[in-house]
């Protein structure tokens, strides 16, 4: 997933699309433990508050035909 640029002389992520989220099999496989992952927990968190915005705007949406049909 990572490669080295030589011009700015650092590591970056070459193939995003091959990573997976909660994946850390590159941090493991690093010889200098130099990547680092949130804990799975985190993300955990950040996953479910994103699952709670999507059903409360889908909420208010929802909410927001009914009026606009009951004024009509």
């Amino acid at each position: 997933m990572y490669d080295w640029d030589f011009n700015e002389m650092k590591p970056i992520v070459a193939r995003p699309y091959n990573c997976m989220v909660g994946c850390d099999t590159c941090a493991k496989l690093c010889p200098r433990n130099a990547i680092l992952f949130p804990p799975l927990g985190y993300l955990r968190k950040i996953r479910d508050k994103a699952q709670a915005f999507i059903k409360s705007k889908k909420k208010i949406l929802e909410i927001k035909k009914n009026l606009h049909q009951g004024s009509k």
